[in-house]
């Protein structure tokens, strides 16, 4: 039988020994200010929980929690069954040094905000083992950690991924209403599918003059005027996709051709 804990305001945890071990952990702060903190302070010490769940009432009231490795060379922090978060606001990951793992069905809906944390430096990994799925106006943002794994995540429905370092073999499906923002066109090795009335925006290829899509293999490069790249990202699917720069200074990679689009070269 799986056993169960909550921390509410004010609470700060210093998980010393296992003792949290197949434990599901519900955080319940009312407030940013007053959320309870749970860290794993043993650097000797491989920790697991089974889901970690921050629920909230409403828009109005939501939920706060932050779970953090510390300090430097954890072994890790495993996490079997996901995270959960409906009206909530969570922060995960490492204060200065070691790799937090995520497996089973994360659920980040109905507004709530995820925050993927990689360290002083934000190269401490989150590794995604099963499948997110973001929805209802939510956020998941792992642009201050490397993302790495073989897992997938769904956004939809006005929701927003932010990514920055992504590994081989992790999946990004952008469906109806999603947003991926990638910080890095260079760092994205995943493999993205979108549809139509989803955007990816790409956030450093704004000096980018045409679009390179080489339609076999599903790779789009942005190249600038001296014909480097400064984006490449792969997609799967078989639909034609069209950059435009945005009033952010980032360029918008869409299913639809839009005004101002940027010439493209098709390459089979």
């Amino acid at each position: 039988m799986r056993k169960n804990v909550t921390y509410g305001n004010g609470a700060v945890i210093n998980v010393t020994t296992p003792y949290l071990n197949g434990y599901n952990l519900t955080l319940d702060g009312t407030s940013e200010a007053s959320q309870p903190f749970v860290r794993f302070v043993d650097t000797n010490v491989l920790n697991t929980l089974n889901s970690i769940n921050v629920f909230g009432c409403s828009e109005h009231a939501m939920a706060f929690g932050t779970v953090l490795m510390n300090p430097f060379d954890q072994p890790g922090l495993i996490i079997t069954n996901g995270v959960h978060l409906s009206h909530g606001n969570l922060t995960l990951g490492s204060s200065d040094g070691g790799t937090t793992t995520i497996g089973g069905l994360s659920v980040v809906i109905d507004h709530s905000d995820f925050t993927a944390w990689g360290g002083r430096y934000h190269a401490d990994a989150t590794v995604l083992k099963g499948a997110m799925i973001v929805a209802n106006g939510s956020t998941a943002d792992f642009s201050n950690a490397s993302l790495q794994g073989n897992g997938t995540i769904y956004m939809v429905d006005d929701s927003t991924l932010d990514v920055r370092q992504v590994s081989a073999g992790l999946h990004m499906d952008v469906l109806n209403g999603g947003t991926l923002v990638v910080n890095d066109g260079m760092g994205f090795q995943g493999t993205i599918y979108e549809t139509p009335n989803a955007v990816t925006d790409v956030l450093n290829a704004k000096t980018a003059v045409k679009e390179i899509f080489h339609q076999s293999a599903g790779v789009l490069d942005l190249v600038n005027q001296i014909g480097a790249d400064v984006a490449s990202l792969k997609f799967a699917g078989a639909a034609t996709l069209y950059t435009t720069p945005n009033v952010a200074g980032g360029m918008d990679i869409t299913t639809g051709h839009r005004v101002g689009s940027l010439p493209v070269i098709f390459v089979h």
